[in-house]
């Protein structure tokens, strides 16, 4: 009986942690927030992230960095490269790579 009702007690104190935002919440790291709209100041993990990279290269050839990991990205005329992905349960880093178009189209 001490089981269950100790079981009991740690699964309110968690719901309660999260109705009242005591979970631990995870950032985003940039080198430059001028390239980037849509970061907000934490997440969740599990969260999902929507954030749009707003450099525009010629002759270039784009990847989105998620935690050294490529992501896939789509372009809005209106806002940029947008990248979706679920935050994880850590701190991300994420990064804009360009890379010379060897065709130089």
């Amino acid at each position: 009986m001490k089981t269950v009702k100790a079981l009991l007690c740690l699964l309110a104190a968690g719901l309660l942690m999260n109705l009242f935002g005591c979970s631990p919440k995870y950032k985003i790291i940039v080198s430059d927030k001028n390239e980037w709209d849509g970061i907000k100041s934490s997440y969740m993990e599990g969260e999902r992230v929507i954030i749009y990279y707003q450099v525009i290269a010629t002759d270039s050839n784009l990847n989105i960095v998620v935690d050294g990991e490529s992501v896939p990205f789509t372009f809005e005329s209106d806002k940029g490269f947008r990248v979706e992905f679920n935050m994880p349960g850590h701190d991300v880093e994420v990064r804009g790579v360009w890379h010379a178009d060897p065709n130089g189209a």
